[in-house]
């Protein structure tokens, strides 16, 4: 009994840690507060995306995102076992909402307590705000470029010289493939290189987009076999160093 009531205790203790302070979700509903908060130039209403762009994006993601509630239970199993083997916060398993929540409210820095912030934070957000708001915000605070420069809009102009309602599944696919390293991988696209596993990751996406339907099987070969804009220049080639470390 007395080891139950300390376990109790430490549950509320715990809670309260967490939950102390945290934000109010609501504002995530209104693009003008997102954008004036991170002083964004510009925004990009969801409707003015191409829509196999964003499914490209969401498969990659968070494919779960239209039936959760925030977290994507399936990872946060694996994720949390991942992190006590290592015995500090290693994996992040981030539904979309949680890195929505993150951006506007928690910052970059990786410890537990603040990845417990963000899961309530996303699930509170998830209750709050419309999945379509919670997206187009997502869009527009990703991070796509070398200087972490953000949104769809950017990233369209800079991977591909197009707006964002001219982005297709292909040009979706090779934005989700940036978003883990912009950084370092933002700059293949500088160069008119990609790497195989670039090429790994689209080719997989575009088969998924053809397996639920999104693509016909035409259309999904005409996307592989056609090059990027800026393959057809490339430059010089890049120093070994300059590729990201993940593997896909």
């Amino acid at each position: 009994i007395a080891w139950l009531s300390a376990l109790a205790l430490l549950a509320v203790g715990l809670s309260v840690l967490v939950c102390s302070g945290l934000p109010d979700t609501k504002p995530l509903r209104d693009p003008a507060w997102v954008q004036q908060r991170f002083k964004l130039t510009e925004w990009t209403p969801l409707e003015q995306v191409g829509l196999l762009a964003v499914r490209a994006i969401l498969l990659s993601e968070d494919d779960t995102f239209y039936h959760n509630h925030g977290v994507r239970m399936d990872q946060l199993g694996p994720a949390a076992w991942e992190d006590l083997l290592a015995l500090r916060y290693k994996r992040g398993a981030s539904s979309l909402t949680q890195q929505v929540v993150k951006n506007a409210f928690l910052g970059d820095q990786k410890s537990m307590l603040r990845k417990l912030r963000e899961l309530w934070l996303a699930h509170r957000a998830s209750a709050r705000v419309p999945k379509q708001r919670l997206l187009e915000d997502y869009l527009n605070l990703a991070e796509w470029g070398p200087h972490r420069e953000r949104g769809i809009a950017f990233a369209a102009r800079y991977c591909f010289g197009k707006t964002p309602a001219q982005l297709d599944a292909k040009d979706g696919a090779l934005l989700s493939w940036l978003l883990p390293d912009p950084r370092h991988r933002a700059l293949w696209i500088r160069r008119g290189q990609l790497p195989e596993k670039a090429r790994r990751h689209i080719a997989l996406l575009l088969g998924r987009l053809q397996d639920e339907g999104s693509l016909d099987e035409a259309t999904a070969a005409a996307l592989a076999a056609q090059p990027f804009a800026f393959e057809r220049h490339p430059g010089p080639p890049l120093a070994p160093d300059t590729e990201d470390e993940d593997d896909e």
